[in-house]
């Protein structure tokens, strides 16, 4: 990969823990208790957390003035949001940032709707499942639109992550 990365232009996006993984990351450079020898905090330019746990609280997990963006599934069987659990609510490391900030929060996706091979754990209303394919559809044309704004400043990626949804209906998102 020598010569093909550009160093100056990263992008972290982890799902569940490792969703609190590229924020921990982060907060250990920007706190200086780790110095990368490759690239520098600044070089850092969005992470993204998709259904996020928060084992490691405040003072280990804040995104601080770093781009940031969460995608989270409405149907989350595994990481709630519940009141009676801290760290089972991903909107938490999304109050922490103070940079720019996005959401994304998906009707009928579950948890593992977003990685390769997790069981169903689906926990909404019956025929509102949206399934793997589907989640991963939206979560690719968020992505790209969040990744095109970010990086290269296009108002078309911004104006898409900033319209509501019956505005404009993401490409991927089925009709049905």
């Amino acid at each position: 990969l020598n010569g093909k990365l550009d160093s100056s232009r990263i992008v972290w996006i982890g799902h569940s823990r490792g969703g609190e993984g590229v924020v921990r990351a982060y907060d250990r450079i920007f706190d200086g208790t780790f110095i990368p020898t490759n690239y520098g905090l600044s070089d850092i330019l969005l992470v993204s957390s998709i259904a996020p746990t928060d084992f490691l609280g405040p003072n280990s997990a804040n995104p601080h003035g770093v781009d940031y963006h969460l995608i989270y599934g409405a149907a989350d069987g595994d990481v709630c949001g519940c009141p009676n659990s801290d760290t089972a609510q991903s909107f938490i490391l999304f109050e922490r940032a103070q940079g720019f900030r996005a959401s994304t929060y998906i009707h009928g996706a579950d948890h593992n709707d977003f990685n390769c091979c997790g069981p169903n754990d689906f926990q909404g209303p019956a025929g509102t499942a949206i399934g793997t394919a589907e989640a991963q559809r939206v979560a690719k044309a968020t992505y790209l639109a969040l990744i095109k704004h970010v990086l290269d400043g296009s108002l078309a990626g911004y104006d898409r992550l900033k319209r509501h949804y019956e505005d404009v209906r993401p490409p991927a998102v089925s009709s049905n």
